[in-house]
């Protein structure tokens, strides 16, 4: 037993370590991928306005004045590209288990409570910064300029495209796909919570990193209960929520008949319905959240240890996993956050976070 426990360690350790190279070799797409959309666009507008070596100033307005269409390219062609990466994490399984695999049939009220509990999660992360901007805005840095600037530099025709159906796509293939399906075989519950907490690492800004790391717990769920799909329709969902409230208030921003602040009751009244739902679904279906919760707990270390193909996800992971012989399983939480690599790169991204507020 002793071997078997060593083993598990080990595999779980290797497993992390490979998603945090494959996460690197994603950003490393993401880098390279701007810097040759940045050179391209720059070629195309020197060539297109004729522009000389010694016009420069002319030559910085129009890069200005396209930034949006060219972050919002870097960021599509580097979610495409990196996309590709999670190859090296999942092989020909991505495509063939990962995306398509199907877990049980979709439960309609229990995906409306989930859209609840996501907006319920937007008002409630808003509300909070809020709060934490007025304690330390006169003294410290701002939780949602950083937030603020990034959706800034994606408002164009094509960033939106990337916000409200490239980006949630990608994100989904990516995280509750590749990295959630590997590790699924340690328990749901620690699949769910370790893609969240790269998802959240990925954003890089520490606002969007909390809201994504909520979000994720919920996006999780429905992947793992139902299918992939249901969980890049609520990730459409809530980005293009979120957009269309951000464009409306952009649009009514110089209104003097009062829009903006209706607009502001009627999002915020609706936040409050959301999270009244929210409290109303834990307390009402705490016993049916207690069950699930006990059907996602860490894996037998032998159905750990064995194929894929015999830890199917979701509710026949649970049933097999019920069935299974016992056996004193290490917990897999001790051992992600004990391996110096995972917690590194956590640390790291949760230090760009940070340092993107100054």
């Amino acid at each position: 037993m002793a071997e078997l426990a060593s083993q598990y360690r080990s595999k779980l350790r290797r497993l992390l370590i490979r998603i945090v190279l494959v996460m690197l070799g994603f950003f490393a797409i993401l880098i390279v991928s701007t810097m040759m959309v940045s050179a391209a666009w720059s070629f195309y507008i020197v060539s297109s306005l004729g522009i000389g070596p010694n016009d420069l100033s002319e030559f910085e307005a129009a890069i200005a004045a396209s930034s949006g269409y060219i972050n919002g390219i870097t960021a599509i062609v580097g979610i495409v590209l990196g996309f590709l990466a999670m190859f090296g994490l999942r092989g020909k399984k991505l495509l063939a288990h990962d995306i398509g695999h199907v877990n049980g049939p979709v439960n309609i009220p229990v995906l409306l409570a989930l859209a609840v509990m996501m907006l319920s999660t937007q008002g409630l992360v808003g509300y909070v910064s809020t709060v934490i901007d007025g304690l330390i805005g006169s003294f410290g840095p701002s939780l949602s300029d950083a937030y603020e600037a990034a959706i800034d530099t994606l408002m164009s025709p094509v960033g939106i495209v990337y916000i409200v159906l490239i980006g949630p796509v990608f994100e989904e293939l990516i995280f509750r796909g590749a990295i959630m399906r590997s590790l699924e075989r340690y328990g749901a519950t620690f699949a769910i919570v370790i893609s969240s907490l790269l998802f959240a690492a990925y954003h890089l800004i520490l606002l969007q990193g909390v809201f994504a790391f909520a979000i994720g717990l919920l996006l999780g769920y429905a992947a793992y209960r139902f299918s992939l799909k249901w969980a890049i329709l609520l990730h459409l969902l809530n980005n293009g929520f979120s957009l269309a409230i951000t464009l409306a208030a952009a649009n009514l921003a110089g209104a003097n008949d009062g829009s903006l602040i209706m607009l502001g009751l009627a999002v915020n009244g609706l936040y409050f319905c959301c999270v009244i739902g929210t409290v109303l679904i834990l307390v009402f279906r705490r016993q049916r959240i207690a069950e699930q919760l006990r059907v996602m707990q860490p894996v037998s270390m032998r159905l750990a240890l064995g194929s894929p193909v015999d830890v199917p996800a979701g509710a026949p992971m649970a049933d097999t996993t019920l069935a299974s012989p016992p056996d004193p399983t290490p917990h897999p939480f001790r051992i992600a956050f004990s391996n110096p690599v995972f917690l590194g790169a956590l640390l790291l991204a949760l230090a760009i976070s940070v340092g993107s507020m100054f």
